[in-house]
């Protein structure tokens, strides 16, 4: 995309503007090379509503698998954690800045263009993934918390949402509205 100027970028902004689905063939920074299809145009607020009524059953079923291998008191707190964050995520405290939006070309409701970055920002809600090559993964070694956090958010629509950051190094090609679009490697 370093190649591309800002011209070329809006041009492929309309191209694909309208879409929902994409397929992308994407190399993570671990060296796992996959194919992800996501949905673009998911209204993120919606997804966070439907997870605080859905986060009660899922502490019911949860907690006590939770307390069991982090301990009460840690799987109280990522409850209370993961609550607070997707209730200040709706209640819209974390609206990026006026300088913010203007850095981007806007695609449609999931990606984005870096003019300062040159890099392609896409967010979607991840339908399926497929691995063609695993990468190398250091040891995980996260806190009790964060381990117990990111387990209630397997259970949860949120915990399905992809920002994938890319260059023309990581992303091969994009799929949409039955066009194929070569972006690099």
């Amino acid at each position: 995309m370093k190649n591309r100027t800002v011209k070329e970028i809006e041009t492929l902004a309309k191209e694909v503007g309208g879409t929902s689905f994409a397929g992308l063939v994407y190399t993570n920074k671990n060296g796992e090379r996959s194919r992800y299809t996501i949905n673009l145009g998911i209204d993120h607020t919606k997804v966070l509503r439907k997870d605080l009524i859905r986060l009660a059953n899922v502490r019911e079923n949860l907690y006590p698998v939770l307390a069991e291998n982090f301990g009460a008191d840690v799987a109280a707190r990522a409850f209370a954690e993961v609550q607070k964050s997707i209730e200040t995520s709706i209640e819209g405290t974390n609206v990026n800045s006026i300088a913010q939006k203007e850095a981007f070309v806007y695609f449609n409701t999931g990606m984005k263009f870096g003019l300062n970055t040159r890099k392609l920002y896409i967010t979607g809600y991840k339908v399926a993934k497929k691995i063609f090559e695993k990468g190398i993964y250091p040891t995980v070694k996260s806190r009790p918390l964060t381990l117990a956090k990111k387990a209630i958010d397997k259970h949860l629509k949120r915990g399905n949402i992809r920002l994938f950051i890319l260059d023309e190094n990581q992303l091969e090609t994009f799929r949409t509205n039955g066009k194929t679009i070569e972006i690099g490697v």
